[in-house]
């Protein structure tokens, strides 16, 4: 009891169909900030930057107690910064989840100071995400010395 198709048309209709539904995937949140993350250890700068807006308001204790904003073409050079000043530096989440466009995480850092000696840190990130881009980061921890 056939379709009244054959067979080689049925699999090009589940093919097309397969990339279409697998073109729509979206990534939930919590993914594009453990993306992020992944990239951090991988020193991808660059990457780490496009998953930001074109402007990003960030809110860190070196800047200030106000958020400020950033542009996208800006980050790459401030993350590289990070670990210049910071060799070796490597994040591990502990705590990810998301409440609407939140996502909260809770990292532990570790890695040299400039005379060799290793350090460690817990920190927590609040991440704003809209379509799919961070838009604002606030981002909590006591400075390593």
């Amino acid at each position: 009891m056939g379709t009244g198709i054959g067979v080689n048309k049925r699999f090009r209709v589940f093919l097309e169909t397969y990339v279409m539904v697998n073109s729509l995937k979206t990534y939930s949140n919590i993914d594009t900030v453990k993306h992020l993350y992944d990239l951090f250890n991988q020193r991808k700068w660059k990457e780490i930057a496009e998953l930001h807006d074109d402007k990003v308001y960030l809110l860190d204790s070196k800047i200030g107690d106000q958020f400020v904003e950033r542009k996208q073409a800006d980050l790459a050079s401030r993350y590289a910064a990070v670990e210049r000043k910071y060799p070796g530096i490597k994040d591990q989440i502990l705590f990810i989840q998301e409440s609407g466009n939140l996502v909260y995480v809770q990292y532990l850092s570790k890695g040299l100071t400039r005379d060799g000696g290793n350090w460690e840190q817990l920190a927590w990130n609040i991440f704003t995400i809209d379509d799919g881009k961070i838009s604002r980061v606030a981002t909590y921890f006591s400075q390593p010395e």
